[in-house]
């Protein structure tokens, strides 16, 4: 598989992995990774009438412009940005 294939297939299995853990009646509305920019990650989701959208810049996470967590979870937690994204997600729409 060329670099570029793998590329795309890991941003599919990232943007699969958010979708797995939302409830049924949540839409995954866009997903973004961008590995040049220290590994941002934009995530948008409808949920009960409203837009919810995720962003993280340098390892810190935020929720609608709020900051949620910094990037300590890397050194402390010892997980990465995307697993931290997906409890974030859960904790912050209730489910």
């Amino acid at each position: 598989m060329s670099f570029k294939k793998r590329k795309e297939q890991m941003r599919i299995d990232m943007a699969n992995s958010v979708e797995a853990i939302l409830p049924a009646d949540a839409t995954l509305v866009y997903f973004s990774y961008d590995e040049k920019c220290f590994g941002n990650i934009v995530v948008a989701i409808e949920f009960e009438n409203s837009k919810h959208t995720f962003h993280t810049d340098r390892g810190e996470i935020y929720y609608n412009g709020k900051m949620m967590c910094d990037y300590s979870y890397l050194d402390i937690e010892k997980v990465d940005t995307l697993t931290k994204v997906l409890q974030v997600i859960r904790q912050e729409l209730c489910f």
